[in-house]
């Protein structure tokens, strides 16, 4: 959820080294009066709302579509207008009762989540998040079109099931949250919808028919139960029955929210929140538009919320309106609501209070209210302060850390446990990141939430076949917490080292090297003279593969046992001008040697030392036109040959240095293509791989035989041969 803009002041407190905000100031007010009596108006349940905020409501019998006047929103089942006009459409009749609807609260370029993270290492590995869709779901997406093919892909999926539309006024929020998952997931297609608190079904409707594989909501809802049963729970635990991971931003209400259980010792009618106080004050910025809720679980009590304000122009304190409706139907979440606005033209000091009848007090009864955009709340409870749907189980629930200080939570990030117990979240992931379309830093679990969702379409991409399950247990246990608890979950997320080998190249007029290293960036070196050929290979056995040239004009092999520039470590004449060399570890001794083959003959000639020689091995294989290469296809330890055939694009490998017909025949590649072999995936096993000149761009299989290229990387230009290793 994205933090409000107007608690970056309180981050950067917390960034220096300071304090969040306080807890009840040392002069609590108190109510000058005791409670006066209910004004409760049958089918009135919109609540305390300020008289010029509109507010959108469920119609409970009858309909207003017909009667609502040109600029007033009626659609079916809710109406939108002030508190007053609907008010009168109970008076007329028009409608039988009306209830607020409780809207979703948001949990609120490169982002720096993503830089210096293994996120680029699983980039840098090919795994982007291809062939994986992700859902987002948010409130609006103004602004995504200007972003398409930079900060976005080329073209995203949209729908709308709000009244307002998928743009709804300067509201950015889920074009930030999408840039976020693009940087993470970059391969992975992305459907944007908004829904407001009626439509969350069909919404899940429309990414169970676009088969998304994640849902991404960078929000939630203050209107419980908390403990995994609310309404919003059961279209979550939905979309994941039909097989699609839920990640949830966990929340932005540690410091917005408050719990206790009913008490009214003076019997006054106002519940004592702590010790003597019954007035929960708060601070709201000028124009600041806020909402109170509360909830508690008993339906047969009865409580109630009132609004005061601390700063009236005759001193004291003032109670401005109290959301009283009657809680006495069983089937319905008990609920309080309101709805203010701060009209003056600087911040104001505004409180509420939990009310109940004296002569019958829910003594007792616990209770959750949860506020938004308000500042320096009195009385906090950062425990259980979680939205929903993150009480789901299996629900992947995201608190926020700094990007900067994976250790230490931010203060305004939810927490557990679930009303029922349960641990949560289940992890923490980076904000007060930089998005395009978020000015200054993005905070609030809306940040975060988006992060591990893109890791999970890196993880998804990896692994197809997990299912929403695996996908939270894998992320759980990949993280770098120590067990787990209400605050940090599981702990940082994180996908761990993509093992494998990384694809390198080699520029043959120039003899520059360029390597992608393991955690994703690249480095670079001269080594060799124009024209020579280049391999690449473990020459020392100490695990990491080096460069070597054959230089064709003279039959000489110059070996080098770091990956730098510099002069050879091993130079030796082996073969003849116009060989093609190789190398691999012929013998199983852990060391890779050279061989060549040449062209002439269609013939193999294998040394086990990398010193001048006759072969050890000597065997024909293939025809003239082959370009030889050679790996480990079994994963015996021992490396055996294999050829590309450019004329029809299949790959011939045997499994054995012999004179033979092939073992494995499979095609694999486009005309054009330059053939590389590697272990992509760390299995133990070389699998195949081509450059592609016409893209500068690798596709590496992971099953020989599967013509379906598993990992892409663009790298590399034109000219560039490819080569392959362990590079670090």
């Amino acid at each position: 959820m994205f933090r409000a803009p107007s608690l970056l002041l309180a981050a950067l407190l917390l960034a220096a080294g300071l304090a969040g905000p306080e807890p009840a100031r040392a002069d609590p007010p108190a109510p000058d009066t005791p409670r006066p009596p209910k004004q409760v108006v049958a089918g009135d349940r919109l609540g305390a709302v300020h008289p010029t905020v509109e507010v959108t409501a469920r119609v409970l019998g009858g309909g207003a579509g017909g009667f609502w006047g040109a600029g007033r929103s009626a659609t079916a089942g809710t109406v939108t207008g002030t508190a007053s006009e609907l008010r009168e459409l109970l008076a007329l009749g028009v409608v039988g009762g009306l209830e607020i609807q409780v809207e979703m609260w948001e949990a609120t370029v490169t982002s720096e989540g993503v830089t210096g993270s293994e996120v680029e290492a699983w980039h840098g590995a090919g795994w982007t998040g291809r062939d994986v869709t992700i859902g987002i779901l948010d409130s609006s997406f103004s602004g995504y079109r200007d972003l398409l093919g930079t900060e976005l892909p080329t073209a995203v999926t949209t729908a709308s099931f709000h009244p307002d539309g998928l743009e709804r006024g300067t509201n950015r929020h889920g074009t930030a949250v999408a840039e976020i998952i693009h940087d993470v997931a970059p391969g992975a297609d992305l459907v944007f919808v908004n829904a407001d608190a009626d439509s969350l079904g069909e919404a899940v409707d429309y990414f169970i028919a676009q088969q998304v594989d994640i849902i991404n909501l960078s929000g939630g809802w203050s209107v419980g139960p908390f403990d995994g049963t609310a309404e919003q729970d059961a279209e979550a635990n939905r979309a994941i029955d039909a097989g699609i991971v839920w990640v949830n931003a966990a929340g932005n209400e540690a410091d917005q929210h408050f719990a206790a259980a009913y008490a009214d010792a003076d019997a006054d009618g106002w519940s004592e929140l702590s010790g003597s106080v019954e007035i929960n004050d708060f601070l709201a910025t000028p124009g600041d538009e806020f909402q109170i809720v509360l909830n508690w679980t008993d339906p047969t009590r009865d409580l109630d919320l009132c609004l005061w304000d601390l700063e009236p122009a005759g001193g004291g304190v003032e109670l401005l309106d109290c959301s009283e409706a009657f809680q006495s139907q069983p089937w319905h979440q008990p609920l309080e609501v309101i709805t203010w606005v701060n009209t003056d033209s600087s911040s104001h000091q505004f409180g509420f209070s939990v009310g109940g009848d004296p002569a019958n007090p829910a003594t007792g009864t616990t209770y959750d209210v949860f506020t938004n955009v308000v500042e320096e709340l009195g009385l906090q409870t950062p425990a259980s302060s979680l939205l929903v749907p993150n009480a789901v189980e299996r629900v992947i629930s995201v608190g926020a850390v700094p990007y900067f200080d994976h250790g230490t939570i931010e203060f305004y990030s939810s927490r557990g446990p679930t009303a029922d117990g349960r641990v949560k979240p289940d992890l923490v992931g980076p904000d007060r990141v930089s998005t395009a379309t978020q000015a200054g830093a993005f905070s609030g679990t809306s940040a975060a939430a988006p992060f591990v969702a893109g890791l999970a379409a890196i993880y998804l991409s990896h692994h197809p076949d997990a299912t929403p399950i695996d996908v939270r247990r894998e992320l759980g246990q990949l993280a770098d917490g120590s067990g787990k608890n209400n605050t940090f979950g599981w702990g940082y997320a994180r996908l761990g080292d993509p093992g494998g080998e990384r694809v390198a190249v080699q520029a043959p007029n120039s003899g520059f090297w360029t390597l992608r290293m393991p955690n994703g960036s690249d480095e670079s070196f001269y080594y060799g003279v124009p024209l020579d050929e280049a391999v690449m290979c473990d020459w020392n056995g100490d695990g990491l593969d080096t460069p070597g040239l054959y230089r064709q004009s003279d039959g000489y092999m110059y070996l080098r046992n770091s990956n730098d520039f510099g002069f050879a470590d091993l130079e030796f004449y082996y073969g003849i001008p116009q060989d093609v060399p190789v190398c691999g570890d012929w013998d199983g001794d852990g060391i890779d040697t050279v061989g060549v083959y040449r062209p002439a003959e269609a013939r193999f000639y294998l040394s086990n030392s990398n010193v001048e020689g006759p072969a050890d091995l000597s065997f024909y294989f293939g025809t003239y036109g082959d370009v030889p290469f050679a790996g480990d296809w079994d994963g015996d330890g021992i490396d055996t040959v294999g050829m590309f055939r450019p004329s029809n694009g299949y790959v011939y490998i045997t499994n054995e240095n012999a004179t033979k017909v092939a073992d494995v025949e499979s095609f694999f590649g486009v005309a054009g293509d330059r053939f590389v072999v590697g272990d992509w995936d760390g299995d133990g096993d070389d699998t195949f791989g081509v450059f592609r000149p016409s893209e500068s761009t690798f596709y590496l299989s992971n099953e020989i035989g599967d013509m379906v290229a598993d990992q892409i990387v663009e790298f590399g230009t034109p000219e560039a041969r490819p080569v392959a290793g362990m590079f670090g």
